[in-house]
């Protein structure tokens, strides 16, 4: 039999398995995912290539891992490869790739560990995209650095900063969002302004010309949230009216087409939405009622409605009715539950979900709040395994002492079954499983093993 692979950790007795109350602000990036927990620390899962979970490792983690070991983090964004954060002090701190010097610390050297960008503390909002970041100071002043072909910097001109400069002179911007090479944003008088890049419109001014200098949308002031896909934007009004524009090729925009539009165009008659967010080439809106609403490019199950299928209008996820908010990725998405409660579907194959797994799922699977930082170890060999994993009517479970006892539990920490077993192999019949996430914890001697498995 062809050996696989297992990935296996350690949990102590009184480990909770639950996930309610833990994380606290998310951000999914290109290939991994980073959050804040209720406690103020920062914890991160996925590719780790470029070193964008500022682990101080080029190690990749299916698994939530802790980022440092202070708990004084605030607000995160994860950008396609690099990662900025802002601690409850007001200082900023950056980590991953630094091509075209969008880590902001005067150089292209990429950092795997956070460090400080200059000695401000005064940072109240951080954006980041593909190869450029933007940031808001507490005195309503707008910041950018890293690339600047299409202007995205906003600074008139198209050279690269590798520390940041503040643009213009305002001080009255309130929010920011940033694409691949475009941003957008909002000031304190409901107003939606744009710059960078614009070949499909995605800065919503009815051209396709790029902008070097932010340039207003519309008359319009009462915009109330923005954000940014890889060209295509999608906006929120005080009415509660839900608005998109730019590239519609996998209808990211939700009208019903694939048609670009140049200017912000209604979608629906609805005007109960709450929050929106935009994957690369998919969007995301939870309505007032707390029901999670996505549309747009779905090969990789990112939509979370149990197909592959694009959609070019709003479906709605699933029959749950508290999600509180949601951020979407390259190809996955996240979301998190008013209880709490943090779930992920989508694209998995750098272990971006947070579930152990580089299965793609697309339906929402939930993410269990990590208590420590895990130590993962491969058992193979004559010690324990479990097999096969992915598992289909039957799962196996050996090893090379006796196991005394098997309980199995679902991914929101409920006990579904439990076994004596007092022998060293045993087999579960799990034909009758629904498919998804389980945990198994194998007692040994007074040794407990907690395995994650997958029932396709």
């Amino acid at each position: 039999m062809k050996k696989k692979l297992l990935f296996l950790f350690c949990l102590s007795v009184s480990a909770q398995l639950s996930m309610g109350q833990c994380f606290s602000k998310i951000s999914a990036g290109g290939f991994a995912s980073i959050g804040t927990k209720a406690d103020g620390t920062l914890w991160a899962w996925g590719d780790n290539s470029a070193g964008a979970l500022g682990t101080n490792t080029l190690a990749y983690n299916p698994l939530p891992i802790q980022v440092s070991t202070t708990n004084d983090w605030q607000k995160v964004a994860m950008g396609r490869n690099h990662t900025l954060a802002i601690k409850s002090d007001g200082t900023l701190w950056a980590w991953g790739d630094n091509l075209h010097g969008k880590l902001g610390n005067g150089s292209l050297t990429s950092e795997y560990f956070p460090i400080q960008i200059g000695t401000q503390s005064n940072w109240q909002q951080v954006a980041s995209g593909f190869h450029h970041s933007i940031g808001i100071k507490t005195n309503g002043t707008l910041w950018a650095w890293g690339y600047n072909f299409f202007g995205q910097l906003g600074d008139g001109t198209t050279t690269e900063r590798t520390n940041p400069i503040q643009i213009g002179t305002a001080t009255d911007w309130q929010s920011i969002a940033v694409g691949d090479d475009f941003c957008l944003a909002l000031k304190i008088n409901g107003t939606l302004w744009a710059w960078g890049k614009n070949t499909e419109g995605q800065l919503g001014d009815g051209t396709t010309t790029n902008r070097l200098v932010p340039t207003q949308i519309g008359t319009d002031n009462n915009w109330q949230m923005v954000e940014a896909g890889a060209s295509h934007g999608i906006a929120l009004k005080t009415n509660g009216s839900l608005w998109t524009w730019g590239r519609n090729t996998e209808g990211q925009l939700g009208d019903f087409s694939t048609i670009q539009r140049n200017q912000p165009v209604q979608l629906t008659m609805a005007t109960t939405w709450t929050t929106v967010s935009a994957g690369q080439n998919h969007s995301i809106a939870i309505n007032a009622n707390g029901s999670l609403w996505t549309w747009g490019q779905n090969n990789y199950g990112q939509l979370g409605n149990v197909t592959s299928n694009n959609q070019t209008s709003p479906v709605m996820v699933g029959t749950a009715t508290n999600w509180l908010t949601a951020t979407g990725g390259l190809n996955h998405t996240l979301a998190m539950k008013s209880n709490g409660d943090l779930w992920a579907w989508g694209r998995g194959n750098s272990g971006q979900l947070g579930i152990d797994s580089s299965l793609q799922m697309n339906s929402p699977v939930a993410i269990t709040c990590p208590t420590s930082p895990l130590m993962v170890n491969e058992f193979s060999g004559d010690e324990l395994k479990v097999y096969p994993n992915p598992m289909h009517d039957f799962l196996n479970i050996s090893s090379g002492q006796e196991i005394s006892k098997v309980t199995v539990y679902n991914m929101l920490g409920q006990q579904i079954s439990t076994r004596a077993i007092q022998q060293n192999t045993c087999l579960f019949d799990v034909s009758h499983w629904q498919s998804g996430v389980y945990l198994l914890q194998i007692e040994q001697a007074a040794l407990f093993s907690t395995v994650r498995v997958f029932k396709d």
